[in-house]
């Protein structure tokens, strides 16, 4: 679905359809949330019901799918304001990310949105990261760029990107010898437990 979404982004920029195309062999990583039922007032505001940050991914696009009984999901409208999107069965969400605003030189923006809670169910959603490989530098294409002196967009190592996404979550959820093993790029298997 990703790379269909981008052959149409390259349609509508009037580029070659495959200017943005991923490699089989592309990084990409699978994320699980299950955010929980929080009741609150009917008169709180949505700002006061965040279960996820506003923010936008580090991806080229991101796939998602939502299940819950409640549109949860904000995406952000270009005038600021939030706009839910609806739960429908079956169907899939793409948002793009930073690095095709980069590939761009911000032609194309990355689509900023966040949870927030509300139902009676346990909402879930299911995201596929989409990145061109690991050894890739991304910086704007010839096709968009302009003066290199004048832009704002600084070339990205999906590698460098990729490694401080672990290092960040490691400093969260890592124990220290999982921490000591990454940095010294070894495997660790934890020990188990009686």
């Amino acid at each position: 679905m990703g790379r269909r979404v981008l052959a149409l982004y390259a349609k509508v920029l009037g580029v070659p359809a495959d200017t943005f195309a991923l490699p089989a062999d592309g990084y990409s990583t699978f994320v699980v949330n299950d955010y929980p039922t929080w009741t609150h007032t009917d008169s709180a505001a949505d700002k006061e019901k965040l279960l996820l940050l506003e923010h936008a991914d580090g991806s080229v696009v991101t796939v998602l799918h939502q299940e819950g009984d409640y549109a949860g999901l904000q995406g952000q409208r270009p005038d600021g304001s939030w706009q839910s999107v609806p739960i429908l069965p079956g169907a899939l969400q793409v948002f793009s990310g930073h690095l095709l605003a980069n590939w761009t030189e911000g032609r194309l923006r990355p689509g900023r949105h966040r949870v927030v809670s509300g139902g009676t169910v346990t909402r879930r959603s299911s995201g596929v990261f989409l990145y061109p490989s690991l050894d890739t530098v991304v910086e704007p294409l010839p096709r968009f760029a302009g003066d290199p002196d004048d832009s704002d967009f600084e070339p990205v190592s999906v590698w460098e990107q990729a490694s401080r996404n672990v290092e960040e979550y490691l400093q969260v959820f890592g124990r220290p010898e999982q921490i000591a093993a990454w940095r010294d790029g070894r495997p660790y298997v934890a020990e188990l437990a009686q």
